[in-house]
Order: C-alpha cells, then structure tokens, then sequence
C-alpha cells in the first residue's frame, strides 16, 4: 500500500475509535440518566430499558473501538 492509502487508512482507524468511544459514553449516560429517571416505577422497567437500549449502544461501541484497533495492526504490519 502506498504512503496516501495508508495514511486514508489510519484516519479511517482513528475516526471509528473516536466514534465508539462516542457511543460508549453516551449509552453510559443514557443509562444512568434512565435509571434515575425511572427508580421509582420498578427495577423491572429500569432492566428493560438497559437491556433494550443502553447495552446495545456500549457493545456497538466496543466493536468500533476493537474494529479501530485491528485495522491500526493491519496497516502497520503492512508497512514492513
């Protein structure tokens, strides 16, 4: 791959990580911000609403962050 290929790669590294973590802290927060939200209806409704949308949103993220991570190795082991 030449320098320009690999540099558009590297930036397309950084720009998932940096999106991941993105989703990462926002369905952290979104996930506090329900649970205090709705502590007094129940912890049922509190599960739910973790389960169905905050922990889908962090696990998005991860994948974004390790997807970042493997194409950093992969670009720079093809450097060499």
């Amino acid at each position: 791959m030449n320098d320009a290929g690999n540099k558009t790669a590297m930036n397309l590294a950084k720009l998932s990580e940096f999106v991941g973590l993105i989703f990462c802290v926002l369905g952290v927060v979104s996930g506090i911000y329900h649970m205090l939200n709705s502590l007094s209806m129940g912890g049922v409704l509190v599960l739910h609403i973790l389960t169905t949308g905050c922990f889908p949103t962090v696990a998005g993220g991860l994948l974004l962050i390790v997807a970042g991570r493997i194409l950093r190795v992969v670009i720079d082991n093809s450097r060499e």
